[in-house]
């Protein structure tokens, strides 16, 4: 643009250097075209920038972390003359700042226009995508005209969700048992699970109605009640200044607990996600009683401020537990690694099984001591490598045993 400028400065110039030397009919056209063309580019220039309509599709976008975010935007020029060069800026802010987009295009005279913006999502959480700008260049490059635009979308990036004991990713729905599988109350009245009958089953336990619906024999399961089993997912990002060390502990702590619930589904065996939201100000409890509950709980954690800023676990652990039940896995986020968790460990387990998973790397001396306990199993994982580390501090956590 700057050197479109130099070379029509240059030609007024000579322009009027030739009214000057020779004062002539001709000369004068010269100048009074080299000064008009570049007032004409402006006015077609201003009709341009309110001729062009941009928009945007729908009102939220969901999508996995990792994925990449691909956003239609549609444009269309209402004006008889061509647009040349037209520029929109796109943001979404995320811990990294980096999601910036500068779209240059050109439209024909009435032309429609889709244009495709593309977008890596590293961390999970809700974000505001952006279009705040509009700028349009004349013909002759000279001018840059901008109009402001309040166009946003919003975009929820939910958590990655593991399969441990598949090595999978993203389960897809769940079809043949874990489909037919459904909570539905029993005869006695107590919550329980149907399944696929099996050698060995007592056959007065034989749902007869489901069985003709689902042209398979099916059999009542009840809920065993189980000892409580409490697990800590440390999130040690409190350790770093940088927003983006700090998305990388929280997404992997809450993708660990989201990998151990749905093991524990698995397995018929309740777990109850419990973590403090900074931004609602309050506990938060997610249920998730069945594989197929997976699904909106990683929804609902999504936008969770998952930080060391709200209470204590070790003051309110006991209340969590009674407040919960017996026969479910307490799985607890945000826990400090340090002295009160040992403590924090020791009381619990007299009435609980405890493990705990430590995103990162705790103090040495808390570390050593958890690694030596007998009462507790510890695992500690790598944020960094998510799938694998998930997958392997799992298993490891978990054993043979529910997690």
């Amino acid at each position: 643009m700057a050197l479109h400028r130099v070379i029509y400065i240059t030609l007024f110039v000579i322009a009027l250097a030739l009214t000057q030397l020779y004062g002539g009919h001709f000369s004068s056209v010269i100048f009074l075209t080299v000064l008009a063309v570049p007032i004409i580019s402006l006015i077609m220039a201003v009709i341009e920038l309110f001729a062009v309509n941009v928009r945007l599709k729908g009102n939220i976008e969901v999508l996995a972390r990792g994925d990449r975010l691909n956003i239609v935007i549609p444009t269309f020029n209402r004006f008889i003359f061509p647009c040349s060069s037209i520029v929109v800026n796109a943001s979404m802010p995320d811990p990294s700042d980096k999601r910036n987009a500068r779209l240059i295009f050109s439209l024909s005279p009435f032309q429609k226009r889709n244009l495709n913006l593309t977008f890596r999502t590293e961390y999970r959480g809700e974000y505001d995508l952006t279009i705040d700008k509009l700028i349009v260049y004349d013909v002759l490059k000279l001018f840059r005209l901008k109009r402001k635009l309040k166009l946003k979308k919003k975009v929820v990036v939910i958590p990655r969700i593991y399969d441990v004991t598949a090595g999978k990713e993203l389960l897809p729905v769940y079809q043949d048992e874990q489909a037919n599988k459904s909570a539905v109350d029993s005869p006695s009245g107590d919550k329980s699970f149907v399944r696929k009958y099996t050698d060995g089953d007592d056959i007065k336990r034989i749902h007869w109605k489901l069985s003709s619906k689902h042209e398979d024999y099916m059999v009542w399961q009840q809920s065993v009640g189980q000892e409580t089993q409490v697990t800590m997912i440390c999130d040690m990002k409190r350790y770093f200044e940088f927003a983006e060390e700090n998305a990388a502990h929280s997404d992997a702590a809450l993708e660990a607990a989201l990998a151990a619930a749905l093991l524990n589904a698995k397995r018929d065996t309740p777990s109850v996600i419990c973590y403090y939201d900074a931004k609602e100000g309050n506990t938060r409890y997610i249920n998730i009683n069945e594989p197929a509950d997976i699904y909106p709980a990683a929804g609902s954690a999504a936008s969770a401020s998952v930080y060391s800023e709200g209470p204590d676990f070790a003051d309110e652990v006991f209340s969590v537990i009674d407040r919960i039940g017996h026969g479910k896995t307490v799985i607890l986020m945000t826990c400090k690694a340090d002295e009160k968790l040992i403590k924090l460990t020791e009381s619990i387990s007299s009435e609980c099984k405890v493990s705990v998973l430590v995103t990162g790397e705790a103090e040495k001396k808390i570390q050593d001591h958890m690694q030596n306990s007998t009462i507790v199993k510890f695992v500690s994982m790598n944020p960094y490598e998510t799938k694998k580390e998930i997958t392997r501090a799992v298993n490891d956590l978990c054993g043979t045993d529910t997690l």
